[in-house]
Formats: C-alpha cells, sequence, structure tokens
C-alpha cells in the first residue's frame, strides 16, 4: 500500500517471503498464491497504484470514491483469505523459520539509507490529503516535494542529483538484488506508459461514440441486461475475456469504454463501474497463465502456473461484486437531480 505496486512488492518482498516459505517446508505454490494475494490487495487499495489511478479516470469518478467503493468487497474477501491461508499455515506450525531473506533486506537497506519516522512523512502527507478529498495530481505532487526536501536534508544527497532521479528515476547498485530491486525505479518518465494509455484510451472512446460504433456494441449489450446482476456479470465476462488477450491495461481500458454508457443507462454512478473493473480486470489478470501479470509473477518467483488455485482473493473477490449487484448492497444509483446534473454538465 505504501509503495502503490504489486509487482515491486512481489519481486523483493515476494522473493524474501518465497524463502521463508521454503524453509519451513510450505508448497511453494502456497506460498507464492498468498504473495500474491497480498500485494495485490495493498496495490488495489493504495491511492498511489497506477491501476487505482487509471480504473477511476475511465469510469469517471474520483480515487477516494473508488478506493472507499471497493472497501465492501475487497476487504471481507481479503478476510476469509486471510483466514484460508491462516488454517493451511497451521499444518506447518513446527517449521523452523530461517531469517536470512529478511535480515538481508533489512540490513541492506540500512546500509544504503538514514531510515527513519521521518521519512514516513511524505506518505502520510499523501494519504492525509486524499482522505480530505484533495485532487489525487495535487496530492502526490505535495507529496513528491515533501520527499525532496527530506532527501535532501537527510540523504546526504545534492538537489541536482533529486532532480534527475525525479525525472530518469533511481538506480541503486548495493550487490543485493532485491533491495536493487525495490529501490530501482522509473521516476517521471517511466510514468509515460501509462499516462499514454490513458490518452489512447480517451481518444479511442471518441472515435467509438462519433462513429456510432460504441451504440452498435453498447446496444446488444444493454439489451441483454435486465437487472445490476446481469449489468455485473457482463462487465465480468468482458473483462476476463480481454484479460485473454494478454494486457491487464486493455481489459481495464476496454472493458470500461464499453460498458460506462451501460452503466449510465442503468443510473448506476460509475464508482460501481470502476471497483468492477479492479474486481474483475486488475485481479483477471493474475489468473490467466499468458497474462502480463500472470507471467511476470512466474518470471520473477520462478513458479509455474500451479500458485493460480492459491489465488483465493482473485476468486472471492468478484463473487461479493456479483452478490451485491443482484441483492443491491452497496450499489450506488443516480437521484433524477443527480442524472440531470451530470448531462447538463456535459452539455446533453
Amino acid at each position: 500500500m505504501m509503495t502503490g505496486t504489486s509487482w515491486g512488492t512481489i519481486g523483493t518482498v515476494g522473493i524474501a517471503m518465497l524463502g521463508i516459505g521454503a524453509s519451513l517446508g510450505i508448497s511453494t505454490n502456497a506460498t507464492v498464491g498468498a504473495i500474491v494475494c497480498g500485494a495485490a490487495f495493498g496495490d488495489k487499495m493504495s491511492p498511489l497504484s497506477d491501476t487505482t489511478v487509471l480504473c477511476p479516470a475511465v469510469a469517471g469518478c474520483d480515487i477516494i470514491t473508488h478506493i472507499k467503493h471497493m472497501l465492501y468487497t475487497t476487504v471481507p474477501a481479503y478476510i476469509i483469505t486471510a483466514i484460508i491461508f491462516v488454517v493451511m499455515g497451521l499444518k506447518y506450525s513446527t517449521g523452523v523459520i530461517d531469517n536470512t531473506a529478511i535480515v538481508e533486506v533489512t540490513e541492506g537497506i540500512k546500509a544504503n539509507f538514514n531510515i527513519g519516522l521521518v521519512q514516513l512523512i511524505p506518505v502520510v502527507i499523501v494519504i492525509a490529503l486524499l482522505l480530505k478529498r484533495k485532487p489525487s495530481l495535487t496530492s502526490i505532487m505535495i507529496g513528491a516535494v515533501a520527499g525532496f526536501v527530506i532527501a535532501l536534508l537527510t540523504q546526504d544527497i545534492d538537489a541536482k542529483t533529486l532532480m534527475g532521479f525525479a525525472y530518469n528515476g533511481y538506480k541503486l547498485e548495493s550487490g543485493i538484488a532485491s533491495i536493487d530491486s525495490l529501490f530501482s525505479r522509473g521516476g517521471t518518465f517511466s510514468m509515460a506508459g501509462t499516462a499514454l494509455t490513458m490518452i489512447f484510451a480517451f481518444m479511442f472512446s471518441g472515435v467509438m461514440a462519433s462513429t456510432g460504433m460504441m451504440d452498435a456494441l453498447v446496444k446488444p449489450i444493454a439489451g441483454k441486461c435486465k437487472s445490476v446482476g446481469t449489468v455485473m456479470l457482463a462487465t465480468a465476462g468482458i473483462s476476463y475475456g480481454l484479460n485473454c488477450f494478454g494486457s491487464l491495461s486493455l481489459s481495464q481500458v476496454m472493458t470500461g469504454t464499453l460498458m460506462r454508457p451501460v452503466f449510465e443507462e442503468k443510473n448506476l454512478k460509475p464508482e460501481n463501474l470502476s471497483r468492477c473493473l479492479e474486481d474483475y480486470a486488475t485481479f483477471g489478470g493474475g489468473l490467466i497463465p499468458w497474462n502480463n501479470y500472470s507471467l511476470f509473477i512466474q518470471n520473477t518467483l520462478s513458479v509455474g502456473i500451479g500458485y493460480i488455485p492459491y489465488c483465493f482473493l482473485m476468486y472471492i473477490t468478484p463473487i461479493f461484486d456479483l452478490i451485491y449487484g443482484f441483492t443491491g448492497f452497496s450499489i450506488t444509483k443516480y437521484t433524477d437531480e443527480e442524472k440531470k446534473k451530470v448531462l447538463e454538465e456535459r452539455g446533453e
């Protein structure tokens, strides 16, 4: 949650946890399943995550409303997942933990950085601003400035070098692979891919709407969706289907683009769609062996597709979403006045 990246977490802490699991004699696939569930949960609930920023942007809602709405499905699913893993873990309670990997990580960080409570200030600032419903761009920029100042004061580094890190990213060469992977990040330029994805998504959406392709695709879907529950089912099917083409971002953007008019027709607020995009598209990528998310997990943790049955969070969360769709629990809808205001803002 602090870093906003499940990929970075899997490639660093995940590797350390994999070693601990092996020392306890736990199945590698089960350990990887637990790692992926924890990393995906933290990434999904973090306002710093690119997917958590992308999904509400595509759906048309703000990030805090999006995260709050996800609590209804993700938190109960996470609790159930944790209970399952605890029960599984009790089978291995006689094992002896090998702390070598953890010690290597903690000592490596201490050797390369000055670490203390002061370094947590930027994270606290960002979270506090977002909780006060400040714009995500403003909040993250203020947090970045705070991080710049604290690094300048506590990490024995000059302003010019820090500016270079901000643009091109930071590369650590400590000799410890897990530490280097955690702290070597891409800076502002690394977000170009996500920014371009959003730009092309909105361009594509505009082209589809203006040429009538959107109506041609959406009307058959909308015609078959007689209830909120069937809308959720349709969203799930499209999300998983697009994930089969290999890209997590493709599934999020295309599903959001296609289903947004359907949600609006049913008077459903955009946070319902953004939650579906996370529950189906984001989580679905890790369950499809040839998806880029799953391939990253397999290559980083040197595991086959045997981990997939242990990704309980990815299976349970969508079930809650579908239950809520058919029962109406936590489903937010526009009032007539709210819908009229939305249409007026669009000039419709």
